[in-house]
This record gives C-alpha cells, structure tokens and sequence, in this order.
C-alpha cells in the first residue's frame, strides 16, 4: 500500500536582528532523499534485508548495537538475514547544500509470519556521496505497538532552506560541546527543561518503550521519570556544507552514581539563520544494558 508521506520543515524563529546569507530551493534535494528511501523499501521488499541495507549503507555507517558500531559488514557477510521488514516513512528535511538529510518514520519486523510483529520508530540520516544519497546512520527503538502516520506540514514547491556561511569543521566541533555542556545544563534544570530549552518547536524525542514525542508539549510523557543527572560523551558530529544541518552521537549515563543507566543516543541539530544557535530537531535514546542487567 502507498503510504502518505509528510515532510515536515523543521524552521522556527530563534531570535531577531540576522539574515541569511542566501537562500536555496531544496525541492529537488528532498524529492531525491524521499527516492532514495523508497528504493531502499523496494530492496528490502524484492531482495530481502541483507541485501537492502548492503546497498544503501555507507561504508562507514554506524547503528545503535546497543553501542554505536559500524554495521555495513553485518549485512554484507550474512546475506540471508530472516525476516520481513516494513518502513512507513514520516518525516523529512534535508540541508541546504543538499549534501545531509534525514529521513524519520515508524517501522514493522516480522521475524517469523506466526509471529505478531516488532513495532517501533526509526531515524536514518543520509549522506549525498559521489551524487549518492547512502545511509551513515540507521537507529531505532521499539514502541509498545504500531505508530501512526503523522500529519504534519507536507512540503512546498519551491522551499527554500538557509544558506549559511561558515567553517564545516569549526561548527562540527561546536557540536561536539553542545553535547558536552548539556549535562550542566540539565543538572541545573533537569533533563526535561534543559531539553526545552535547546529544542525547536517540531522537536521530536524517541525513547525506547515510549511512543515518541512529536512536539515539546509531549516532552514530559516521555522523560518525565528521568533524572536531572545526565552525562553524554560524544563519539562524532558532523554538519552540512552550508552548516545548517548537523547530527551528533555517542554515548552517556542517566542517574546518579548508584543507579547509573547507560544509554547511546542521537542528536540532529539544526540553524535557522546565520549567527543563530543550533537548536535540536530530534533527539534518540537507546539503553545499554550490561550483562549483569
């Protein structure tokens, strides 16, 4: 069945008084982001998983194993990999450059056709190489049931996205601070509240178990039980050439000393106008249980 596809425009207004350099029409770009999902669906379909990913992944891809690892391989060395997988993609934005974008949606696994299906929601953010759109990070968490096609805005013709001028590097960095400051911030505020206040307004949080927070009012129905103690260590951070358009990941720990839980989790970031802060678009949280757990 043709699912409906929604492509949401994660812009808000952080403050006055800049302008954008340039802007850019990103109609073309996300139509072929939206592509490059649908064949990889197609794949999975006609060919089956391992051959799927195997094809859409880039080399250095990395998931969520519980553990951030590269995860290109695991597909490519088992080509039988069982099961039946369906995505029903949501939500889409892609950089101005063209070059970064991400894709969001929920997701059905069959294991075996007797057997009641895996649900949850996954994030895969791609990467335009060599003119390719590839996958260079594919994570999810279960949800308690199957999720619902979303309906926020759906996209129009001619969007144009800021282009912002500055240094790839200097801002992947920043990133990597970003994430490095948050435990202050949320020691002070609470996870919650430190959350809020780095967030656009169409900011969505994933949690494993949880259905997702779709805006910051639904914010609390997700972390509400967690606790102000928060300790992300980023692993990497990379941003789009126009640098409005980012992600970082790594790992960290919720909780204090005694009751410490360790988790890996995403971050995709986002800046509306030159001299803007990066503000969050989506945040993901899997746990990481030891073997004592």
């Amino acid at each position: 069945m043709k699912k409906h596809l929604s492509i949401i425009l994660a812009l808000a207004a952080m403050g006055t008084g800049f302008i954008c350099h340039k802007t850019v029409d990103v109609t073309d770009s996300l139509h072929e982001l939206v592509n490059a999902e649908r064949q990889f669906a197609a794949l999975t379909r006609e060919r089956g998983i391992s051959e799927a990913f195997s094809a859409c992944l880039a080399e250095e891809a990395v998931g969520f194993r519980p553990e951030p690892v590269r995860i290109r391989n695991r597909y490519v060395e088992n080509p039988e990999i069982p099961g039946r997988l369906i995505r029903n993609p949501e939500i889409a934005d892609v950089a101005a450059s063209g070059d970064l974008g991400y894709m969001s949606g929920s997701y059905e696994f069959y294991g075996n056709e007797s057997e009641p299906a895996d649900h949850g929601h996954y994030v895969s953010v791609w990467e335009k190489q060599a003119g390719v759109w590839k996958v260079v990070l594919d994570v999810g968490v279960r949800t308690p049931g199957p999720g619902s096609l979303d309906t926020v805005m759906v996209l129009e013709e001619g969007y144009r996205a800021p282009r912002i001028a500055g240094s790839v590097e200097r801002e992947q960095e920043h990133l990597m601070n970003r994430d490095r400051d948050f435990s202050s911030l949320a020691l002070i505020m609470g996870m919650e509240d430190a959350y809020a206040n780095l967030a656009m307004d169409s900011f969505r949080f994933y949690r494993e178990g949880r259905f997702p927070a779709r805006n910051l009012s639904e914010l609390s129905r997700v972390i509400h039980d967690s606790s102000r103690r928060i300790r992300l260590d980023p692993l990497k951070a990379a941003a789009a050439t126009f640098c409005d358009l980012g992600y970082s990941y790594g790992t960290g720990r919720i909780g204090s000393v005694d009751s410490e839980k360790r988790i890996s989790y995403l971050h995709i970031w986002k800046r509306s106008r030159r001299g803007s802060a990066w503000k969050l678009v989506l945040v993901l949280h899997l746990p990481v249980f030891s073997e004592e757990e």
